[in-house]
């Protein structure tokens, strides 16, 4: 079953009209660790609705919340997925190390392309070393490369 990620956050609704980057980190998080089949591809697709939302939105207006507004992703967000590719996926060996680099090179690319000096980047954005380690471990693990 998929979540509706805006009725699961309660988009609409009085008492938490507006999803914030803690609640889609939330939501990410649980999917991660729910154990089920292909938990961790419905995680990504919830990362990827997020920056769907921001379509059209300027990334100058940006806020944790508010309708309208954009609710943009940092590293707790791709670490949550990086993690779960290793830990969560399934996949084991190779695939799990591949999905894990794709998913840190796509955060660096990020904090690399949203500024063009290392004072103008979002911080949120850095990649700790324990992302980076993660992804070479479950590399060494696997045997390849």
């Amino acid at each position: 079953n998929d979540i509706d990620i805006d009725n699961t956050i309660g988009v609409g609704r009085s008492v938490f009209p507006h999803p914030t980057v803690v609640s889609y980190n939330t939501v990410i998080k649980a999917w991660v660790e729910s154990g089920q089949g292909a938990s961790v591809v419905k995680a990504e697709d919830v990362l990827r609705r997020m920056e769907e939302r921001n379509t059209g939105v300027s990334r100058s207006s940006s806020s944790s919340s508010g309708f309208g507004c954009v609710v943009q992703s940092d590293a707790i967000t791709y670490g949550s997925l990086i993690m779960g590719w290793i830990d969560n996926s399934g996949l084991g060996g190779v695939e799990s190390a591949r999905n894990a680099e794709r998913v840190l090179r796509e955060l660096v690319d990020r904090f690399v392309e949203e500024g063009g000096s290392s004072k103008s980047r979002r911080i949120e954005l850095m990649p700790d070393r324990r992302l980076f380690t993660s992804v070479i471990d479950a590399w060494a693990k696997c045997g390849d490369r």
